[in-house]
């Protein structure tokens, strides 16, 4: 349901005219995929973390490349979602062209888990999408957590100098 959800969202904002619509819409699709707890905790890290699992190959590609992607286009649905764009800006028609990749990646490898937990362990259920997201981010937690606090320290607006 997750992965239909998902395909539904990506497929709908291919029809939209607007490019922060459309990565609004495109990361519906990834939250759709990632968000897999009741209570989200840490939920830009975590969706980070999982769509970086996602658009890397599980882990097995550019893990730092697709966090980096991860943060800077929830960034940017975040711009349109709390106002600080228009949704016609034209830095947002600018980015569309990786949040789609970005999507479209994490789609693969979001079919790619689907596949594996079906056939080889025989159950998709989300609480095993779960764990197995738990399971590759663990391999990658340095560098994960690297990541976060260094973009988070370069995201705090730097003081004025003199």
């Amino acid at each position: 349901t997750r992965l239909l959800d998902a395909l539904r969202w990506f497929g709908d904002a291919s029809f939209e005219e607007s490019a922060g619509v459309q990565i609004v819409k495109w990361i519906a699709a990834l939250e759709r995929l990632t968000a897999t707890e009741r209570l989200y905790k840490g939920m830009t890290h975590n969706f980070c973390e999982r769509v970086a699992v996602l658009a890397s190959g599980l882990g097995s590609g550019k893990v730092e490349d697709a966090y980096r992607d991860a943060y800077r286009a929830y960034d940017l649905r975040s711009d349109v979602m709390h106002g600080s764009r228009s949704q016609d800006d034209e830095h947002l028609a600018l980015n569309a062209g990786f949040v789609h990749d970005l999507t479209r990646e994490a789609l693969v490898g979001a079919l790619a888990i689907h596949h594996f937990l079906s056939t080889k362990i025989g159950d998709g259920r989300v609480e095993n999408m779960g764990r197995l997201y738990e399971q590759v981010t663990i391999q990658h937690k340095a560098l994960f957590d690297r990541l976060r606090h260094g973009i988070r320290k370069s995201a705090r607006p730097q003081p004025n100098s003199p």
